[in-house]
């Protein structure tokens, strides 16, 4: 009859696997958590002058979603887990309430409860800071940026040009998208009112009944030529067309651009 064999020295193998286990966990939960983007919901909202008090903002994750604080948590700090900026001088802006809010295939939210007081004759960006705290799990900061604007008639937003188109190649953009929402399609016809000084692209904009909040860009590329002309203002237009007759009946907007020269200076 064959005796038991010894054990061998050192860690016993249930041991071992167990060690093994735990490094595995410490190395997944050491891990950096995924890039997630960070949406609104509609995405993005416009909020208007006249429903601007008693608006409800909904500040969700797409994808992979963090879980909230609860509801009474949430509440009770929303002044200093919401904060506000972008809001201009004369406007009383504030969250009367917000709570734990669950969007279908999207995940959690804050659902935030706008009250206001005040006046304000021209458009403005809010900026709604989120802090850390209002998450129990894969926290962060988050800001969301939110256009108001003083009435919902239908119309081309336009936003600022950024980067300067230049002779030597450089470009600059702007935001285009719609004020109101439209019903039926709108396509945006986008020319160059100055072919010599500049191209556009692209060279149509189509907005849909459910993206027509939706920013799209438009880029102006510099042409080169041989006059020494200096910098020279001139108009990037847009034309809008839609089943949708506010819509099909605007004026064309047109958009001031910049294009500097690579020529040197005018008249040398």
């Amino acid at each position: 009859m064959r005796g038991r064999r010894p054990l061998r020295k050192g860690r016993r193998p249930s041991r071992v696997w167990a060690h093994a286990v735990l490094l595995l966990l410490f190395a997944a939960a050491a891990q950096p958590a995924a890039a997630r983007e960070w949406i609104h919901s509609p995405n993005p909202p416009i909020l208007y002058k006249s429903s601007l008090n008693n608006a409800q903002v909904f500040l969700a994750v797409d994808g992979n979603s963090p879980r909230h604080r609860t509801t009474s948590q949430l509440n009770a700090n929303r002044n200093s887990w919401f904060t506000f900026s972008g809001v201009p001088s004369g406007v009383n802006l504030s969250i009367s309430n917000v709570i734990n809010h669950t969007i279908t295939g999207v995940g959690e939210a804050s659902r935030l409860t706008l009250s206001y007081s005040g006046n304000f004759s021209s458009d403005w960006v809010l900026t709604i800071t989120v802090s850390a705290s209002a998450y129990f799990v894969r926290a962060r900061t988050v800001t969301y940026t939110i256009p108001v604007q003083t009435d919902n008639t239908k119309g081309l937003w336009t936003g600022a040009v950024s980067g300067q188109a230049a002779e030597a190649g450089g470009q600059s953009t702007f935001p285009v998208r719609l004020r109101a929402a439209p019903s039926a399609a709108v396509t945006v016809s986008v020319s160059s009112r100055d072919a010599s000084e500049g191209t556009v692209a692209p060279s149509s904009l189509t907005f849909e009944t459910t993206d027509w909040s939706t920013v799209q860009t438009v880029t102006v590329t510099g042409v080169d030529d041989d006059a020494d002309d200096g910098t020279v203002t001139w108009q990037v237009r847009l034309d809008p067309s839609s089943g949708d007759t506010g819509y099909n009946g605007l004026t064309n907007v047109d958009v001031d651009v910049t294009t500097t020269d690579d020529d040197g200076a005018p008249g040398v």
